[in-house]
Parts: C-alpha cells; sequence; structure tokens
C-alpha cells in the first residue's frame, strides 16, 4: 500500500505534468450539494447504456463503448461532519455479445461544505482499480471540485476535474482535465429538469478545444417517488470522440 499511497501524492502534486482519459463513463453525473449525513448510509445504483460505438479508440487495447449496458452499485456512508464515503463495483454487460464483466472497483471520500446562502463548495478524492480493457492505468486517481450554488427553485453546479494514472506499468504519467457544469430548475416538489455538459479537454498542458475535445450534453429529468430519486438523462456527443448516444438512470435511496 505504501508505493501506492506515494504515487497518489505524487500524481495530485503534479498537475503540471501533461494522460489519455482515464475515467470510464460507468458514472455520467455532476456532483452537486448530495452528502449523507454523519451515520446515514445510502445507495445509488448508475446504469447507463451506449447505443453506437465512435470510430476510434481512447488507447490500444480498450474496449469499445458501443452496445454496452453499465450498471454501478454506489454504497455510502456519513462518516463525519461534512465528510462522507463511498465504494462503487461497476459492471458492464456487451449486449452484442452477451458477454458479461465486472471493472473493477473504486472508492472514494467527499469533502462538502453547504452555507446558508445556497452556495455549496467541496472535493472528492477517488481511487480506483480497473483491468486495461477499462483503462490505460489499472490504479489511477481523480480529484474532483465541487462548487454551486442553489436559488430558489434553480440549481447550478460545476465540477472541474483532474485525473491521473498511479500504477508503475502505465504508459503515461499525464494529467488529465475535466469540466463539468449542470443546471436544473425545480417544477414543483417532485419533478426537476435540466441540462448537463461534459467536457474532456485531454492533458492539461496542452488542453484540447473544438472538435479535438470531447464535448457531450444531457437533457436530464429528475423525479422523487415513493421515497427514490431518479435521474434520468438522455445524452449527445458532439464530437468524434464522444459516445452518440447514451441514455442513463441514477437510482437513489437510502438504507432505513
Amino acid at each position: 500500500m505504501k508505493p501506492l499511497c506515494q504515487r497518489l501524492l505524487l500524481a495530485l502534486a503534479a498537475l503540471a505534468m501533461p494522460s489519455t482519459a482515464l475515467t470510464a463513463p460507468d458514472e455520467i453525473q455532476v456532483y452537486t450539494d448530495d452528502l449523507d449525513e454523519p451515520g446515514e448510509r445510502g445507495m445509488e445504483l448508475h446504469s447507463n447504456f451506449v447505443r453506437d460505438r465512435v470510430r476510434t479508440r481512447e488507447y490500444a487495447g480498450a474496449q469499445p463503448s458501443g452496445r454496452m449496458f453499465r450498471l454501478t452499485p454506489e454504497f455510502s456512508f456519513g462518516v463525519a461532519k461534512n465528510w462522507d464515503a463511498g465504494f462503487y463495483l461497476p459492471l458492464k454487460l456487451d449486449t452484442a455479445t452477451g458477454t458479461s464483466f465486472v471493472d473493477g472497483f473504486k472508492g472514494r471520500i467527499k469533502y462538502l461544505v453547504k452555507e446558508d446562502s445556497g452556495f455549496f463548495y467541496g472535493s472528492n478524492l477517488e481511487i480506483a482499480w480497473g483491468p486495461l480493457r477499462a483503462s490505460p492505468s489499472r490504479w489511477h486517481t481523480e480529484l474532483r471540485n465541487i462548487v454551486g450554488q442553489r436559488s430558489g427553485p434553480w440549481l447550478v453546479a460545476v465540477n472541474p476535474i483532474f485525473g491521473a494514472p498511479l500504477s508503475a506499468s502505465a504508459t503515461s504519467a499525464r494529467v488529465e482535465f475535466d469540466l463539468d457544469l449542470k443546471v436544473t430548475r425545480d417544477l414543483d416538489e417532485r419533478f426537476t429538469v435540466g441540462l448537463e455538459h461534459y467536457a474532456g479537454l485531454g492533458p492539461i498542458r496542452s488542453l484540447r478545444t473544438g472538435s479535438e475535445s470531447t464535448q457531450s450534453s444531457y437533457a436530464v429529468l429528475e423525479v422523487k417517488f415513493a421515497g427514490w430519486d431518479l435521474h434520468l438523462g438522455l445524452g449527445h456527443g458532439w464530437t468524434e470522440s464522444a459516445d452518440k448516444r447514451v441514455l442513463k438512470l441514477i437510482a437513489s435511496v437510502p438504507f432505513q
């Protein structure tokens, strides 16, 4: 474990270093002001389906994303005031062949402050292990920053994200930058509508723009029903490296 911790510290300290995209789309979500209270437990089921295969692969050996159904249970727990932790188990089904996979595991720790004005901010640190078909590095990390504002029925949230490989066998030690945005409006107590945008901008020393970046947008609908929180999204990829059509569903229910 000690070498892994050393690599994590080096990766977070070396954000000036140039990576291939490290995050698999098992969790398509913009982090907002959701946080488990101390002692509270929760569970979310993240699922999405990519209809079409993109023309190019992220890296040699990457499994194509098209025709893949992903289901990722996330278990969370409130550790202390302003802190919660989570564990993910990414699962995948290739609907073209009927083959199923377990794509490793992920753990995270989140710190979040929510002010009375509706402003919130924090960070989420994640460490993940996965097979090379899902990531160019078996071990990798992500530091997701969270900034946002709730004002009446409106919510705006932004996630600047840094991702880095940790494995000694990784072919690259570059750090990637993503920028995710969410804007929603409550229609009433049960229904919320909005838009999300996900921008993969590449290595921080040579950020990609326009057609060279990965740009996707989602129309989202959130519904509260019988104690469940349901989040549905229909996404479209605007650039060649983005999945063209994606359907996603996140179902959230607390343990009681």
